[in-house]
């Protein structure tokens, strides 16, 4: 688990957006994999403003000799006064031990947090349903979760590799808001190289579903905001397939599917408006299951309205 330049720009925008406060507590401590400088250029660079607090070293004995800093240090940096880490083990000393496998937990985390940041832990936890639920009631109403989680090419890394809808669509149907949702494209040798990061848009995706992907590793970056009404235990069902069930019915199977590329793009560029309908989602979902096997298209030369934000 670790958060790099890439992740540290990630929060700086979602500072900016909502300056962090209060408590913060990580999934498993952090490995952080930049220094004081880097921190204080890329916020500068971001436009917010640091706390002035101590900034120490990683204590680990490797990454502090790069000059590395610790995460609740660097956390303490971003806006938050109390920083807290959750393990299932004690081996680096965590503050708090729990395992996010159990259905239940422990009475004095319910609402304890302004944010809950999962820098990668979730795909090694093998009860999803569990972890979700107890991510989202360890914030209070207001409270943020925020995951960095492996998606395609991340093979026997964690149990899972986790596509955009699983959080889009968990999120959604527990009626939390999604400021931020992401799609980030890094290289192998990825700590000093610059990840490429894109706005996820619902659907978008549907025609890279199947081999689509270049040869990348990719991650997706989520921001879920909870609220007076949220909940965490209703099970979602694929965004996808309930438009399709709904609609399938009167578009009947014979609506016309673009029988070629550029006609594929015409329906994927609407989506990209955001003014998709019911017919033409029903057109673009089977027109990608015709053209899942075409040459590799990559989310790199921005296909299907992805909005590359940047560079990080």
């Amino acid at each position: 688990m670790g958060l790099s330049r890439c992740t540290l720009r990630l929060l700086l925008d979602e500072a900016r957006r909502e300056p962090f406060s209060g408590s913060v507590v990580v999934l498993g401590k952090q490995d952080v994999w930049f220094t004081e400088q880097t921190l204080r250029s890329c916020a500068a660079a971001a436009g917010v403003a640091l706390r002035d607090v101590p900034l120490t070293l990683s204590p680990k004995p490797g990454p502090a000799r790069e000059g590395y800093l610790s995460d609740d240090s660097m956390l303490k940096a971003l806006g938050f006064t109390d920083y807290f880490a959750l393990d299932v083990s004690d081996y680096e000393a965590a503050d708090i031990m729990h395992n996010l496998n159990s259905a239940t937990i422990p009475a004095e985390l319910e609402g304890r947090f302004d944010v809950v940041i999962d820098g990668g832990t979730l795909e090694h936890v093998f009860h999803l349903p569990n972890a979700m639920s107890a991510l989202g009631r360890m914030v209070h109403s207001e409270g943020r979760v925020i995951h960095a989680s492996p998606s395609s090419n991340h093979i026997d890394h964690g149990f899972y590799m986790f596509s955009p809808t699983f959080f889009w669509d968990y999120y959604g149907a527990n009626r939390f808001e999604l400021p931020a949702v992401r799609i980030v494209r890094y290289p192998q040798r990825h700590w000093d190289r610059p990840w490429d990061v894109y706005e996820y848009v619902p659907g978008a995706l549907d025609m890279v579903s199947f081999g689509g992907l270049d040869g990348g590793l990719f991650m997706v970056w989520c921001v879920a905001r909870k609220t007076a009404d949220s909940t965490t235990g209703v099970i979602p069902e694929q965004r996808g397939y309930v438009r399709v069930w709904e609609h399938g019915g009167a578009l009947g199977l014979n609506a016309a599917v673009p029988r070629d590329q550029s006609g594929v793009r015409a329906l994927a560029g609407t989506l990209a408006r955001r003014t998709l309908s019911p017919a033409q989602l029903d057109r673009l979902f089977r027109a990608s299951q015709l053209y899942s096997m075409r040459p590799r298209i990559t989310l790199r030369k921005r296909h299907f309205g992805l909005r590359h934000i940047g560079r990080y």
